[in-house]
């Protein structure tokens, strides 16, 4: 079936010399395969065994291709929605990365340039502290706001889980943080 295309039938196995049967049933002695394929790509075969010789008829091998089409379009559709998963998942780490880089990365390049100024201060002038170590607190604190505002998003959705009324005060909240 899987080299020729077309659904293979055999009546009765033990009548046919040559006919290698990898038996499903034990003491099967009919047999009926029909390929599943999208095109020209074959992507199974569909294999119904008897103990019953010429159990399976005509109208047994047009419903059992017809099962063979629905199956390999369930399995395509299948393999799209995976591929449609994937691509949804990269997007998505895709812009947590441009958002990290955009505001918590720079939060971070503040607060080391801050620290540097305070330290340089330190040595020189103890009195001028509070100025930079204000700056790098502010900077810290924007930052982790901006930080819980991204797990936030990564969190599974709320509406479903909690309702319309506490998804509203999460999104509420996590848009007012940024």
């Amino acid at each position: 079936a899987a080299r020729e295309r077309q659904p293979m039938r055999a009546d009765d196995i033990t009548a046919l010399s040559g006919w290698a049967l990898a038996p499903l049933i034990p003491n099967a002695r009919a047999e009926l395969a029909v390929p599943m394929t999208l095109g020209e790509r074959l992507i199974g075969v569909l294999v119904v065994q008897s103990t019953e010789a010429g159990r399976f008829s005509e109208t047994d091998s047009w419903v059992m291709s017809t099962l063979a089409d629905l199956l390999s379009v369930a399995i395509q559709n299948a393999d799209l929605y995976a591929q449609a998963q994937e691509g949804a998942a990269y997007e998505e780490r895709n812009r947590l990365a441009r958002e990290l880089h955009d505001s918590v990365s720079q939060a971070l390049y503040g607060i080391a340039l801050g620290t540097k100024t305070a330290r340089a201060l330190l040595d020189r002038d103890p009195s001028k502290l509070k100025e930079p170590l204000d700056y790098i607190l502010q900077l810290a604190d924007a930052g982790l706001m901006e930080m819980r505002a991204l797990i936030f998003d990564l969190r599974k959705d709320s509406l479903q889980e909690e309702g319309l009324l506490a998804a509203l005060t999460r999104q509420t909240d996590s848009m007012g943080a940024r």
